[in-house]
């Protein structure tokens, strides 16, 4: 079975938009959109701000455990069953929370969301983009994680439902709409190309890559991969688990402190937030960017270059509050951290192959989890104590360098060679 080339669009792109159209709406719902919810709830219920913000914590908690087990459900049942139930969960998470009248059901709403929001994001989307796209893959997964940036175009939306209507209404409305119009968009996801007559990018077999052709109903497809198990048990895993926690340490840091950060140095709130704002626009610049180079060049270089360029946003911060060095610190720390959100996708694609590529993915995200809390905490602590943040900074460009040792240590996969 395989499809001619010709003027008829290649379905993958479909699916690309699709990825990227619910990548807007979970970053701007169930990551960015959060956010606003809080300030309302305190003064609602007069809880302090670590009762309320303690559940997105432990939010994040639950995604990483349950990650492992999402992506297992990916390579078992594939993407559109998982983005489609994991969004009702999260948009009846929403609903939830609009019903809020204690601490137990604030709770509750951000556990239910837990459960959905690892389902709607790069788990499942990855995979599949990582299915479809084998040439341009680096490119496409570039693309897809842009939405994730571009959610944040909702915020004005909600912001101006808590303000026309109150936080309630608001998260009713938000709950409604994703679990209408995110099934909708998971309808347009198929997991393996092969099942539908395609081979990745829409091309003919060649000798260089042999795809296998569809397996019919009890019959088990030939391996494109090896196994979450045995990809546990190699050198190359727990490397880039080790460059993954780097990044995501330093950056989930810089997020949270970004704005408070700003201000420190005497910069406007308005100004801090707008900086801010142009960060996450500037880092869409580096998902496309270092994407379409890892497709061109060894793809460890382009990550390890990614991890140069955050290293060094790092160090030129500690020059602010001055112009030149704010704008090379978005420019440089921006597209590098994009450019590390997208490659380190296609890296687990290139390494491991598609056959457990949803689980082995569900074990970085849970394997990262720890660090991902650990560098907002740090940097927290660091400014308690000096009343600056250059000191963490300072930590954090040291460890993406290191993360470049660890990118440039991979080796291949023996097992998965010829998967990608």
């Amino acid at each position: 079975m395989t499809t001619e080339i010709g003027p008829r669009v290649f379905y993958g792109w479909w699916i690309l938009l699709a990825a990227v159209t619910v990548n807007i709406i979970g970053g701007g719902t169930a990551i960015y959109g959060l956010t606003l919810f809080i300030k309302p709830v305190v003064a609602e219920f007069n809880w302090s701000y670590l009762e309320v913000s303690s559940a997105i914590a432990i939010t994040g908690v639950l995604v990483g455990v349950l990650s492992p087990i999402i992506g297992g459900f990916v390579d078992r049942f594939g993407s559109r069953k998982v983005v489609l139930i994991s969004s009702i969960l999260v948009g009846t998470g929403f609903i939830i929370l609009s019903f809020t009248s204690s601490i137990f059901v604030f709770y509750l709403a951000f556990a239910v969301m837990a459960a959905g929001v690892g389902g709607i994001g790069s788990i499942p989307l990855q995979a599949v983009i990582g299915n479809w796209f084998r040439r341009r893959m680096g490119f496409a997964m570039g693309i897809t994680s842009t939405g994730v940036g571009l959610g944040g175009l909702i915020l004005p939306v909600i912001a101006w439902l808590i303000l026309t209507w109150d936080w309630r209404t608001a998260s009713l409305a938000v709950g409604i709409g994703i679990c209408i119009i995110m099934p909708a968009l998971a309808m347009v996801l198929r997991h393996r190309p092969e099942d539908y007559g395609y081979h990745p990018d829409g091309e003919k077999p060649s000798p260089l890559f042999q795809t296998a052709e569809p397996a019919g109903k009890g019959e088990k497809r030939p391996a494109d991969g090896i196994t979450a198990g045995k990809a546990l048990r190699t050198n190359t895993f727990w490397l880039l688990a080790v460059a993954y926690s780097i990044y995501f340490m330093a950056l989930n840091a810089v997020i949270l402190h970004i704005a408070p950060f700003l201000q420190s140095v005497e910069l406007e709130p308005s100004t801090a937030a707008l900086l801010a704002t142009t960060l996450a626009i500037i880092s869409n610049i580096g998902r496309i960017g270092y994407g379409y180079l890892g497709d061109r060049i060894p793809r460890r270089y382009a990550f390890a270059i990614t991890f140069l360029s955050q290293s060094l946003g790092l160090v030129v911060v500690l020059f602010a509050p001055s112009a030149w060095a704010l704008g090379l610190f978005i420019f440089l720390y921006g597209t590098g951290y994009g450019g590390s959100v997208a490659l380190s996708s296609a890296m687990t694609r290139e390494y491991f192959g598609r056959t457990s590529f949803g689980a082995i993915q569900g074990w970085f995200f849970a394997s990262t989890t720890f660090a991902g809390m650990v560098g907002p905490m740090f940097a927290g602590w660091i400014f308690d104590i000096n009343q600056s943040y250059n000191v963490a900074w300072m930590v954090f460009a040291v460890a993406n360098a290191c993360g470049i040792a660890s990118v440039l240590a991979l080796k291949r996969v023996p097992a998965a060679d010829g998967a990608s």
